[in-house]
């Protein structure tokens, strides 16, 4: 998991209660609160010159394009660089109700222009997911306000820094912050998908590790191997239906082993020659693999 989430180096280790509070699913609500709450209410109007005249977008209607567009659950850099589209438009319905008649080259020019980028800058900052991660785990006000709803005070305690990194830079991310750090990267710019997932060792997977792996197979298929009886982490799952959900496949089939073959001998290649004549007994013409717990096709 370590491989699939290096946004950052880990270079510190959570107690084990903070980690399972951490790998919880709920995080991702308290993650996603936290991104787009870096968005300014617009407490002026865009003022965007063109020609000899100033055109006003009065701030009602900027809260409005950013109501619309946040509602559209796209990523947070999609919906960004879609604000200053929705901005120039404005401005255009003021020229073509003055009496202009402005084309689409005209929109992109003041989409482009200083005063547009700077008031969409102020209003839609530039995120990193260490700067909005760092941000939560330093500053208590900004926990309660993501977190308020979600997690016990309690909770948020366990979460909060005691020596806070003066930077993003400097801080010393956990394993389990890189899951977050990967949440929220995915919030920011979507995640590509992989054409199919494999999975080993399921079970010591917490609910946000599963959502990182589930994110990889979006539009795949995912194959998930494990025993459920056999978790060993504190944050293990405790069933495969609630691990289905976590990966976004609870409709995925569940396939239970319940035989097992052992092939000793001192070469490498021993295990594989054993597979083949076991599969050569059963009749079947298929090279070895390991069949799968659960199975998703996309």
């Amino acid at each position: 998991m370590q491989g699939l989430t290096a946004l950052a180096p880990v270079r510190s280790v959570d107690e084990p209660a903070v980690a399972t509070l951490k790998g919880d699913a709920r995080m991702a609500a308290v993650l996603r609160k936290a991104l787009w709450s870096r968005l300014q209410t617009p407490q002026e109007p865009l003022v965007a010159p063109r020609g000899v005249r100033k055109w006003r977008v009065p701030t009602y209607a900027v809260a409005e394009v950013m109501d619309e567009l946040t509602g559209r659950q796209v990523a947070y850099n999609a919906a960004r660089e879609m604000f200053p589209q929705r901005l120039a438009h404005a401005v255009l319905r003021k020229m073509e109700q003055a009496g202009d008649s402005p084309d689409d080259r005209v929109q992109q020019a003041v989409a482009r222009s200083k005063p547009v980028r700077d008031y969409v800058g102020q209003h839609w900052p530039t995120v990193t997911p260490a700067a909005v991660l760092h941000r939560l785990f330093a500053d208590g006000d900004a926990l309660a306000e993501a977190a308020g709803e979600v997690l016990t005070a309690e909770e948020r305690m366990m979460l909060l820094w005691a020596k806070p990194a003066k930077t993003p830079g400097a801080a010393k991310w956990s394993a389990a912050d890189t899951v977050l750090l990967d949440e929220l990267a995915d919030l920011i710019d979507r995640t590509p998908s992989l054409g199919h997932v494999i999975v080993d060792e399921a079970q010591d997977l917490s609910q946000m590790q599963l959502r990182a792996v589930g994110r990889r197979a979006a539009s795949g298929s995912l194959t998930v191997l494990g025993d459920i009886a056999q978790g060993t982490t504190p944050w293990a799952t405790s069933s495969w239906t609630q691990a289905l959900g976590h990966l976004g496949a609870p409709q995925a089939h569940i396939e239970v082993l319940d035989r097992g073959f052992e092939c000793r001998g001192p070469s490498s290649t021993m295990p594989l020659s054993c597979c083949r004549r076991l599969l050569q007994s059963w009749g079947r013409r298929s090279r070895c693999g390991r069949t799968a717990v659960a199975s998703m096709s996309g």
